[in-house]
């Protein structure tokens, strides 16, 4: 029968300050990425709700509306952008003009005091 004995280097390494093993940061830091990854997945697929007029659960979280409303502000630059450069009356101007209007009209949805009165 062998004894298995322990050495330092075997040992998960502690933070002196915190008590904390490197490897439970590691798990927390990494979670706090899974959770932030997936609000900024329900983020842009809030937006894309907002900008297409679908019915949307406004999140109370104003971290996320936030996060939510600077991807309507990206897609805003971006649609003014085409529309600037589309000929004056043409398809691409008309469509560019449409979507910015949708935009418009899913940031002031989401700046709502209360979001009860979302349709």
């Amino acid at each position: 029968m062998t004894q298995e004995t322990t050495t330092e280097s075997s040992l998960p390494s502690t933070d002196p300050g915190t008590g904390r093993t490197a490897g439970a940061d590691a798990a927390s830091r990494a979670g706090a990425d899974a959770d932030a990854s997936s609000d900024a997945a329900g983020a842009d697929a809030i937006a894309a709700a907002l900008v297409a007029g679908l019915p949307a659960d406004i999140p109370s979280d104003t971290q996320l509306r936030a996060r939510i409303r600077d991807e309507l502000l990206v897609a805003h630059r971006d649609a003014r952008r085409r529309r600037n450069a589309a000929s004056l009356g043409s398809e691409e101007y008309i469509g560019a003009a449409k979507e910015i209007s949708r935009i418009e009209v899913a940031i002031s949805r989401l700046e709502r005091a209360d979001p009860t009165l979302l349709v």
